[in-house]
């Protein structure tokens, strides 16, 4: 039996008050300041424990997560266009700045 997905885990969670008022605030800041470096940087730290040795099997695993996390990003970039209904941009021509 495999182990379900971080997409998985997330959508299964039913977050409390208190972990709802954690994530809108973590959410708030600009992607850009330190609140949101201090934000990624803890994101790192959790996925790296999962993994933390310097083995074959860990780099894999480690590898494997963070995979899983970029799909993460995927799936909830996608949610986020569908709730927010945020435009798509699309670039049409241009010199790619030459």
């Amino acid at each position: 039996m495999t182990s379900d997905t971080l997409i998985e885990q997330m959508e299964s969670l039913e977050l409390s008050d208190a972990a709802t008022k954690l994530f809108m605030t973590l959410t708030g800041h600009s992607a850009c300041d330190e609140e949101a470096a201090a934000v990624v940087l803890s994101a790192a730290v959790l996925l790296a424990r999962q993994f933390p040795y310097e083995t074959s099997a860990d780099r894999a695993g480690l590898s494997e997560l963070c995979g899983e996390f970029t799909d993460l990003v995927f799936h909830t970039r996608k949610h986020l266009r569908i709730v927010m209904n945020y435009p798509v941009l699309r670039v049409v021509g241009g010199n790619n700045g030459l």
